[in-house]
């Protein structure tokens, strides 16, 4: 794309370019303003979820000691370097107490990540019920496990991508605390049809479900690109 086309672009999406006006100081009287430390825990957690969106979600399962398949969502998920390939969960914990997954993959240091299409919302959101530790949310949103390669975990074969994660650690955060999750990826399974021309997986095709605010859930979509810099 020409950089005459990229600022007609601009222009059409009602995007910054280059060389446009600078900010005008008095344009602070548009925006409120809040100070994160002095609000509660809940008011935090209800404004990111507002803020930082849309969100991926990853369906996580883990196996227990006893070799029940634990499966349960998380937005608060992403990835965190691709050399070496790894990616973050933030797992809160219930009153102190561990939730299962975070149980689960401090004990056998493996996981899987399976990534949520739109066509997996209400399945995921069945999961997301609190049950107890010795019923499978799998069985409980009806759906279909596959045995995994590098890993014991096994995968969900309703998500489009599944990524076999081994444990690089778990940084406490918080004086909850949240744990937050490192896992590597060790092995990657992704449906053919996602594929493009040139074999990299197609955002449309994938068609990812993504967390807002609230219950709310978006589709992403309206895809376009920008080059880099000014040529």
């Amino acid at each position: 794309m020409s950089h005459l086309a990229f600022l007609l672009v601009c222009i059409l999406r009602g995007m910054t370019t280059p060389g446009a006006t600078p900010p005008d100081p008095a344009l602070a009287s548009d925006f409120g303003s809040l100070d994160f430390q002095a609000q509660s825990e809940g008011a935090v957690y209800h404004w990111m979820n507002g803020m930082i969106v849309p969100r991926p979600i990853a369906f996580v399962t883990s196996v227990s000691e006893e070799g029940v398949v634990n499966g349960a969502p998380f937005s608060y998920f992403n990835a965190v370097t691709a050399s070496p390939p790894v990616l973050s969960i933030a797992v809160g914990r219930r009153e102190g107490v561990p939730k299962d997954t975070s149980r689960n993959i401090r004990r056998s240091g493996q996981f899987v990540v399976n990534v949520c299409s739109v066509d997996l919302a209400g399945s995921i959101s069945l999961a997301a019920g609190d049950f107890p530790a010795d019923q499978s949310e799998i069985e409980v949103a009806g759906l279909t496990l596959l045995p995994s390669t590098r890993i014991s975990v096994p995968r969900v074969a309703n998500s489009p991508i599944h990524l076999e994660c081994e444990l690089e650690r778990v940084v406490e955060l918080g004086e909850g605390p949240v744990d937050l999750i490192l896992g590597r990826i060790v092995f990657v399974h992704f449906r053919k049809d996602l594929l493009d021309d040139e074999g990299r997986i197609d955002p449309a095709r994938l068609d990812p479900l993504a967390r807002m605010a609230g219950l709310s859930f978006g589709r992403v979509g309206d895809f376009f690109e920008v080059p880099r810099g000014l040529s």
